[in-house]
C-alpha cells in the first residue's frame, strides 16, 4: 500500500437517537432521531439504544363513559362506565362531565301530614309540602292530596293527620270574647271579613287583613275566614 489506513471515531447516538444500523470495521454506526408521539397517542415503550419509540392510540371514552385518570406522555387514557340511576326511586343530582361521574341521590319521600308539591323529574327531588291549617293528611298517605276538615270539626296545626273537634270551640271566621263557665256557654262573635278574618278555629282574636305590599295587586277580596289575596305585578 502505499498509504496507511486511515481511521475515524464512530458516532455516538445522543440520549434522543437510536441505532438504526451497527457499525462494522469499515462503516460508522448510523444514528436516528427517535420518533415523537403524536397528542392522539402516548409512548407505549421509549425508545433504546437500538430500536425506535413504540407509540399507541390513546383510548378514548364513549358516550356512556368518563375520564377516571388523564392521560399523560407515557400513559394511557382510563375511563369508567357512568353510573346509572334508578329513576323510579331516584334522581341525578348532578349530571356527569368528560372527566367525573353522575351523582345519584335517592328520591325524597314525604312524610304523614304532608302532600306531594312536585313530582320528582329526572334531575329534580320530589318537593312536599306540609297540610295546611284547616287540612289534614288523613289517610297519611303523600300521594294524595290534603282533605278539608269537615263540619264540626278544625285543624289550626299544618301537617296533622287528624282533626279536631270543634263543636266546643268558635269555628274559622270567629273569635272568642267570653269563655264558658259552669253557668253559661262560649260566647263566639263573626270576624268581619273587611278588615280583620281568622283562617283558623278556637281563636280569641281576628287577624287583621293586610293591604298588599309595593308592587304587588288585588287577586281576590278577604273574607271572614281569608286574607286579601295578592300577587306580584
Amino acid at each position: 500500500h502505499d498509504q496507511d489506513r486511515i481511521c475515524a471515531s464512530l458516532t455516538v447516538c445522543t440520549a434522543s437517537e437510536f441505532e438504526t444500523e451497527a457499525p462494522t470495521t469499515t462503516s460508522d454506526r448510523v444514528c436516528k432521531t427517535a420518533s415523537a408521539c403524536g397528542a392522539d397517542s402516548f409512548v407505549a415503550t421509549a425508545h433504546s439504544a437500538s430500536a425506535d419509540t413504540i407509540c399507541a392510540p390513546l383510548t378514548v371514552c364513549t358516550i356512556e363513559e368518563y375520564e377516571v385518570e388523564a392521560a399523560t406522555p407515557t400513559s394511557d387514557r382510563r375511563c369508567g362506565v357512568l353510573t346509572t340511576c334508578d329513576f323510579d326511586v331516584e334522581f341525578e343530582a348532578v349530571p356527569p362531565t368528560i372527566d367525573s361521574d353522575r351523582v345519584c341521590t335517592k328520591t325524597h319521600v314525604c312524610a304523614a301530614g304532608e302532600q306531594e308539591l312536585r313530582a320528582p323529574g329526572r334531575n329534580t327531588d320530589r318537593t312536599c309540602e306540609p297540610c295546611q291549617p284547616g287540612f289534614v293528611d288523613a289517610d297519611s298517605d303523600w300521594q294524595t292530596p290534603c282533605e278539608e276538615c269537615p263540619a264540626g270539626t278544625f285543624q289550626n296545626g299544618a301537617g296533622q293527620t287528624t282533626c279536631q273537634d270543634a263543636t266546643n270551640v268558635c269555628k274559622r271566621g270567629t273569635k272568642e270574647v267570653k269563655s264558658p263557665t259552669s253557668a253559661t256557654g262560649r260566647v263566639c262573635v263573626p270576624c268581619d271579613g273587611i278588615s280583620e278574618y281568622q283562617d283558623l278555629a278556637d281563636e280569641k282574636e281576628c287577624k287583621p287583613v293586610t293591604d298588599c305590599a309595593p308592587a304587588s295587586f288585588q287577586v281576590s277580596e278577604s273574607t271572614p275566614t281569608s286574607n286579601r289575596g295578592c300577587a306580584a305585578c
